[in-house]
């Protein structure tokens, strides 16, 4: 990791980790280009994007805090009121730098997601898409069974595929991306880790 991309992670951490979050950079081009133009992000491709995930830890670190200190407004989701507060207070850590925060919930008026947590989770390192080729000894084989729902008598035995993160053996749903405006054209790339130990994304499904 460039020692420039090491150091503001670092700062974001220091602001995020105490909290039950954790931060993995990627560069906007890696995200676009696994996308149709609908779905890119319409930044330059050598920005630098964080993506934000929370922890079961998050809970207990961030939420009951920040629902004692009465800090909740109405008609909007806790959760989403807590991590948006926590990502404040990044941007009041870091004033010289202009950024851009973008939830996974946000839609453009025609519904369409403004991104796509899980394809930032792939680049950005954070999650793998695991599938029956990446099982070494595959213990299916060619089995069938008498009656697979939704497939009918007599075909294989369905075997899912699951996405999964580094660390924890649990999978929920991406926390909100942080997009942090920085130009940085020779940013190399980051690769998923393919271990078993994995992480959980976020403490919601």
């Amino acid at each position: 990791m460039e020692p420039h991309v090491a150091e503001l992670k670092q700062k974001i951490e220091d602001t995020l980790c105490p909290f039950g979050f954790e931060v993995y950079p990627f560069q906007v081009a890696w995200y676009n280009e696994l996308l149709p133009p609908a779905f890119h992000l319409p930044l330059p491709g050598p920005t630098l994007a964080f993506l934000v995930l929370s922890t079961p830890a998050m809970f207990d670190q961030a939420l009951k805090p920040f629902l004692q200190s009465h800090h909740l407004q109405s008609l909007t989701d806790p959760v989403d009121q807590c991590v948006a507060y926590h990502l404040r207070r990044v941007r009041q850590s870091l004033p010289e730098l202009q950024m851009e925060v973008i939830a996974d919930y946000e839609v453009y008026p025609n519904r369409r997601p403004k991104i796509l947590a899980q394809t930032a989770a792939h680049v950005a390192g954070a999650a793998y898409y695991y599938q029956r080729q990446d099982v070494e000894a595959d213990p299916w084989g060619t089995q069938v069974c008498a009656y697979t729902p939704n497939l009918g008598a007599g075909l294989p035995s369905a075997v899912s595929c699951c996405c999964q993160g580094q660390r924890l053996q649990i999978c929920h749903g991406k926390s909100p991306l942080t997009v942090y405006l920085l130009e940085l054209p020779e940013l190399p790339c980051l690769k998923a880790s393919i271990s078993i130990g994995v992480i959980g994304l976020t403490g919601m499904l």
